[in-house]
């Protein structure tokens, strides 16, 4: 999945939605060259709550423990 940060694409997301336990799992997040992780982080993780909600989901839970994924696991507590 893309993600927009204003008009740039900022990231790239896995994700996956296990129904069974109402989660958004993300299984891969990849930011593009040159984009600050924490500036678009924040903003990866509300817009990840949002969508979670729309799917009736309760909760968004990152697996992956790559660098990369360390911000937006920060954000999303």
């Amino acid at each position: 999945l893309p993600f927009l940060y204003g008009e740039q694409l900022a990231a790239r997301v896995d994700l996956k939605s296990s129904r069974k336990e109402k989660l958004l799992e993300v299984h891969g997040v990849h930011y593009e060259a040159g984009v600050k992780n924490a500036d678009v982080a924040e903003a990866l993780a509300t817009e990840l709550r949002e969508m979670a909600a729309w799917m009736g989901h309760g909760d968004v839970r990152v697996l992956t423990r790559s660098v990369a994924s360390r911000s937006l696991r920060e954000c999303l507590g």
